[in-house]
């Protein structure tokens, strides 16, 4: 299973507790992600400057990829943002 989710590109929709715990998990397991957030000064941004500079990261408006094959959807999120 594990070579199956090789092939995935994965979402991250959201920055705060579940959001860094998905990012955490996908890049100790070298899986492809990005992450975005709908909020101007989303929670964990420097964190996530800091520690993942080299991870697509786009906040204040959500922004999904083409080749997005997964989005891992925070619960946070209101099911109303468009």
């Amino acid at each position: 299973m594990a070579h199956k989710l090789q092939q995935e590109k994965f979402l991250v929709i959201g920055t705060g507790i579940t959001g860094i715990a998905v990012i955490k998990f996908l890049e100790k397991n070298n899986l492809s992600f990005t992450i975005t957030d709908s909020r101007t000064s989303p929670p964990n941004r420097e964190l996530i400057g800091q520690d993942y500079p080299h991870i697509k990261f786009s906040y204040g408006i959500l922004v999904i990829p083409d080749d997005t094959t997964i989005i891992v959807l925070s619960p946070g999120l209101a099911l109303s943002t468009p």
